[in-house]
């Protein structure tokens, strides 16, 4: 059997006490005195040979008895899973997942931070375990409601208030969040930033980085470790949030003895303040326990900086640290330390000596039961102490929390529940009073001596002496959880919780009568009524016990409801009052009178035809009539079919209506035969006629032309003229007949030679040319099928047909798709030489387009952003300028309208290519509307953006600085270089375009587009790029020139060759860039971008910004594939929208990415 030993002797040597006992045996000490002042006893404990000091005994001359116990561990809450379960049961048997922090509340109930499982649980005094913050799933949400149903990620620190309140540290969020007493949780500190900035503003608009830890102190301000800030930060009562330790966000040690706001610190995770307003910090990797005196000096009070273990008995300066993860203080200034990484909770006297006073070094789970300095603790992360000195530990590593009890404990034993306080009710308006039985509670020591004392109690009640009394008003709040505690004299305490539901007065109804009364069937009634005893809103339901019951709620005294009533006869209707459990009922009779039957009768069975074309109506069934035109004879004519309708009303005043559907059964003659022909232009007149057309034909045809009798076509203008045409006879009309008269072209002859290389439901693309005429413009039929569809020159200059010696390249045709052909259906298209058999090749191509062919929820065109222009936002009087507009992104992919307003003059707009040309005549700033609409579907939507050009007066004066530029590339893609002035690095140039040896200028462009390796280079910000398009009378060879604009700074490579390669003749040569995004809105944590349309080996730049602009992400390519693909990593960023931008040397797209958590 261990024993124990105990001595003792007087502060004065003047006594001596000794006494041996066993493990958890009583000890009776007899101080010897026995009369005086008090006097002290000074007791150790010998436990085998380490002495422990346990504190005074005051000696008045009476006996003191104490129960002298080994300082124990055990486990109050976690089985040691590491997952999630155990709510609403024994705390012990829960399952915590990295336990990182606790704290107690006034009452003594424990909160643990449930790291792992994004929670924050409770341990009431009676040991159940609960959740009050976070729903278990990481990442923010749930501002402005229940707390339970929160977002949170990985918290590390709790802390209390005095009213209650808790306060969490959401770590990874970065962000202190708040859960008042009614559960609502809400952000009082960080907007989700992982950065630091915000001091003398509102917390909330202020950025803190892994918030570790937290305290309120004594005015209920806010002491926050912003671990990877490296400060201590404060928030008070009104918001405002400052640092008051920590002057860097680099960590690092230094400061001591000076003022803590210029110190530095590494990592701090946990704060802690004693009564005097010393604030203690946790200075993880420096090993350290920092102090922070009332005036803001700061300097080290544990630790040498060195991690490890070693010094306890010793001046806790002297002594190793190991990661000290948490610090707190007790009532006599004790401090306790987690040290973390030693698994160990050390103690530092007020004297400074520190010791170890639970954990063994270990890091593994034990001990329970016996000793705190044997057991084994691992990771222990937080620690706190309550006011009787029981140590609590987050042992994170073992999933527990563990209590270490102190070494003396009174033999007085808490008082006990005898009785469980039975339910009480109480009705609302009479008075409450019910006294707590006197054998409720029971007391081995002070049966009589219990003070009791409740919580809970409602509003309406008062509690004294045992007795609750008062009255309620309301049922709001019931039922209520009261809980009455018994104290005795040694302030030990026993509970005991009943329920207490207040239930409503039984309702009353007078006055329940229906008006109006009688009534007819089909008609509203409205039931009215007093209801009494009641005092919020109750439940009412309104039956005559066969039809459908109205069941709903209302609230105040005067009831009213209408029904509509379907039978006739005496009917009862009952209403039923319920509020809570409290039910009242009352009838009423009505008398519900029926309907007449109303009846219409139609001359010749209601049928109109040409030889009748009028019928009768006759109405019957009642004493009055009323026809839907107002008319009240009860027969009236008609000579038109629809539908009639009368309302009859009888005796009774009751109504009903009817209406009959008048028909017409015309019999006309059959439709003309009119006989289709082809001709040749220039034949003579073709007449068309009808020989089954008894009676008049009268035709309708091309251009509105309409007319009877036969039918003149001319032949002077090719093309397919429809006609239509019908026959009356006797007044009936037949269906119409059509026909059709085929000019066809005058036969040509010649070599042709052409090309269809693009169809879409844009445009019909091609090129044709007769090479015994190689400069004649050749004009071409289009068909749908057989059907001649537009007749159209083949005249579009393009470059690759001249260098390919297609005469002067003035052959090609681009045909935009009308809409008549965007129905939905296939359509061949092909074109054919007029008045030839030439059809060209690659005919026919097959197009099935939709004018709408988007799903509900239409969205509108997205402008372009950033640029609007590909070119200039600047230009000059007299120099000629050329730009191109971006075009819009329409979200369903329909096509495109454009138009654009507001040009100053000199200035037009090409609406197909959106190139804006010409040499502006007036100087100003014009703000330019650009248009963009929908081509297609049964509601197109438009979208427009303005921008502004700013046309520069004629130069008088030279532009001077420090320039430096190339002319790169002159090609296909445009002239391309860049220019910059190093005395305005940011600033963008206006570059000026001329020939060799010639005054004449092609244009000019701003220099303002972005290239990653100008940035890199150190020029400016890197806008400094240009890339103009010429116009297109240059030709391969030509000599081209570059200067800044006003200046006679020749940009460098000047002058170059123009060189634009002939294209393939079968196909389009410029590929659109497009970037699509491979599942938007984004649900997880990486997004997945494909890019299609880059020239294969060109430069490819993707940049990834929040809407801050903040770059998430940037990635190069210096040699691009035809299809790339690429992922970026948004784990960390919050919900919200992200921006990507896509460019090549000569195109930029961007788009809008949607995360969603």
């Amino acid at each position: 059997m261990e024993r124990f030993f105990m001595e003792g002797y007087h502060r004065s040597s003047q006594c001596y006490v000794g006494a041996s006992l066993s493990r958890n045996r009583s000890l009776l000490l007899n101080s010897g005195f026995t009369s005086g002042s008090p006097s002290h006893l000074i007791l150790f404990l010998i436990v085998m040979k380490h002495v422990f000091l346990f504190g005074w005994l005051c000696a008045t001359g009476l006996f003191f008895s104490s129960v002298l116990k080994a300082q124990t561990i055990t486990t109050i809450a976690g089985s040691g899973s590491a997952t999630y379960g155990g709510d609403n049961g024994p705390a012990t048997s829960a399952k915590l997942n990295f336990p990182y922090a606790v704290a107690l509340d006034a009452q003594g109930n424990l909160y643990i931070v449930d790291c792992s499982n994004h929670r924050v649980r409770k341990v009431s005094t009676s040991g159940t375990i609960t959740t009050i913050a976070g729903r278990g799933t990481l990442g923010y949400g749930g501002d402005g409601g229940q707390a339970t149903n929160a977002y949170l990620f990985y918290p590390t620190g709790v802390a209390l208030d005095a009213a209650g309140n808790v306060y969490i540290a959401d770590q990874r969020n970065n962000r202190i969040r708040k859960v008042a007493l009614n559960g609502i949780i809400t952000t009082v500190a960080g907007k989700g930033d992982n950065t630091y900035s915000g001091d003398g503003g509102q917390a909330t608009q202020a950025n803190i980085s892994r918030p570790s830890n937290l305290i309120v102190d004594a005015e209920g301000s806010l002491i926050i470790a912003d671990q990877y800030t490296q400060r201590i930060r404060k928030v008070t009562t009104d918001g405002i949030i400052n640092t008051i330790a920590g002057s860097t966000v680099t960590p690092g040690f230094g400061g001591d003895n000076g003022s803590a706001t210029s110190a530095k610190l590494n990592f701090p995770a946990g704060v802690a303040q004693d009564a005097s307003g010393n604030l203690y910090i946790a200075d993880q990797q420096n090993h350290r326990i920092r102090k922070v005196s009332a005036d803001g000096v700061i300097t080290t009070v544990a630790g040498n900086g060195t991690g490890g273990y070693g010094g306890d008995g010793g001046p806790a300066t002297s002594a190793k640290l190991w990661l000290p993860n948490d610090v707190t203080v007790d009532a006599q200034g004790n401090l306790y330390i987690a040290d973390y990484d030693n698994n160990r909770i050390r103690k530092v006297s007020p004297d400074g000596i520190i010791t170890t006073v639970a954990g063994n070094g270990e890091a593994a789970f034990g001990g329970d039961g016996g000793p705190a300095t044997s057991a084994s603790l691992h990771r222990p992360n937080g620690v706190c102490v309550d006011a009787a000195g029981n140590l609590y530990i987050a042992d994170a590593g073992n999933n527990r929390i563990r209590k270490v009890t102190p070494a003396i404990v009174p033999t007085n034993t808490a008082p006990t529940l005898a009785n469980v306080i039975p339910p009480q009710r109480a009705t609302v308006g009479e008075p409450f009073t019910y006294t707590i039985p006197a054998n409720t509670f029971t007391d081995d020591e002070t049966p009589t001596s219990l003070t009791l004392s409740a919580s809970g109690v409602p509003n309406s009640l008062t509690f004294s002496n045992g007795t609750f009394n008062g009255s309620f008003s309301t049922t709001i709040g019931s039922p209520f959880s009261v809980t009455v505690t018994a104290i005795d004299p040694g302030g030990l305490s026993a509970s005991g919780t009943f329920t207490l539901s207040v239930q409503n007065a039984l309702p009353t109804i007078s006055g329940f009568e229906a008006s109006p009364n009688p009534v007819c069937v089909g008609s509203s009634v409205l039931f009215t009524a007093t209801i009494g005893n009641v005092s919020e809103s109750y439940a009412y339901t309104l039956t005559n016990g066969t039809g459908n019951a109205r069941s709903g709620t209302s609230g105040g005294h005067d009831f009213s409801q209408a029904l509509t009533v379907g039978e006739s006869g005496s009917q009862s209707f009952t209403l039923t009052v319920e509020q809570g459990d409290q039910m009242a009922s009352a009838s009423t009779s009505i008398l519900v009178n029926s309907l007449p039957e109303a009846r219409i009768t139609a001359s010749n069975a209601g049928i109109l035809t040409c030889a009748s074309p009028v019928i009768s109506l006759t109405a019957s069934g009642g004493s009055t009539y009323r026809w839907e035109d107002n008319s009240v004879d009860p027969v009236r004519s008609v000579g038109s079919t629809g539908t009639y309708s009368v309302t009859v009303t009888s005796g009774n005043g009751c109504t009903a209506s009817t209406n009959v559907v008048i028909d017409g059964d015309l019999t006309p003659p059959p439709p003309p035969n009119l006989t289709s022909t082809t001709v040749t232009q220039g034949s003579p007149s073709v007449i068309l006629t009808a020989d089954n057309c008894p009676g008049t034909l009268s035709w309708t045809g091309p251009g509105n032309t309409s007319g009877t009798g036969p039918i003149t076509v001319s032949t002077d203008s090719r093309g397919t003229f429809r006609f239509q045409a019908t026959c009356a006879v006797d007044a009936c009309v037949s269906s119409p007949g059509e026909g059709s008269v085929v000019v066809a072209a005058i036969p040509v002859a010649g070599s042709f030679d052409g090309f269809i290389y693009g169809a879409d439901c844009a445009t019909f693309r091609g090129w044709v040319w007769d090479r015994n005429k190689p400069n004649a413009v050749i004009t071409i039929d289009i068909l749908d099928g057989t059907e001649l569809v537009a007749t159209i020159p083949a005249g579009e200059f393009r470059q690759d047909l001249l260098d390919q010696k297609k005469g002067n390249g003035r052959h090609a045709f681009f045909w935009p798709i009308p809409e008549n052909l965007k129905d939905g259906l296939p359509h061949r298209l092909s074109a054919q030489v007029t008045g030839n058999d030439f059809v060209l090749k690659d005919s026919p191509k097959v197009l099935i387009c939709q004018v709408n062919t988007m799903p509900d929820g239409n969205k509108p065109p997205t402008p372009p952003v950033p640029t609007v222009l590909i070119a200039p936002l600047a230009a000059q009087v007299g120099v000629p300028f050329s730009g191109t507009l971006v075009p819009f992104t329409d979200p369903e992919a329909q096509p495109l309208a454009y138009k654009l307003t507001g040009l100053p003059q000199g200035l037009t707009i090409n609406e197909i290519s959106r190139v804006i040309s010409g040499t502006p005549l007036e100087a100003g700033t014009f703000v330019l509307t650009y248009q963009a609409t929908e081509t297609t579907g049964s509601n197109p939507l438009t979208n427009s953006v303005s921008f502004p050009l700013t046309v520069s007066p004629a130069s008088t004066t030279a532009v001077t600085g420090d320039f430096e530029g190339y002319l790169d590339k002159l090609d296909c893609g445009g002239i391309r270089g860049w220019v910059w002035d190093r005395k305005k690095p940011n600033a963008p140039l206006t570059v000026e375009f001329y020939l060799d040896g010639s005054a004449m200028v092609l244009g000019s462009t701003v220099a303002n587009i972005y290239r990653v390796d100008l940035k890199d280079a150190g020029k400016g910000n890197g806008t400094h790029a240009y890339n103009f398009t010429p116009p297109g009378s240059i030709t391969n060879g030509t000599l081209v020139l570059a200067r800044v604009l006003g200046s006679n700074f020749v940009l460098k490579g000047s002058p170059k060759a123009y060189q634009c390669a002939p294209a393939r003749l079968l196909a389009e040569t410029d590929a659109e860039l497009t970037v699509t995004i491979l599942g938007n809105p984004v649900d997880g944590e990486t997004v997945e971008v494909e890019i299609r349309g880059a020239v294969s080996n060109q430069r490819l730049s993707l940049e990834l910004t929040n809407l801050r602009g903040w770059v998430v992400d940037h990635q190069l390519v210096d040699n691009a594939a035809p299809v790339e693909r690429h992922r970026f990593l948004v784990k960390d960023q919050p919900p919200g929208l992200l921006m990507l931008r896509v460019s090549t040397p000569t195109q930029t797209k961007t788009v809008k990415i949607l995360k969603t958590h």
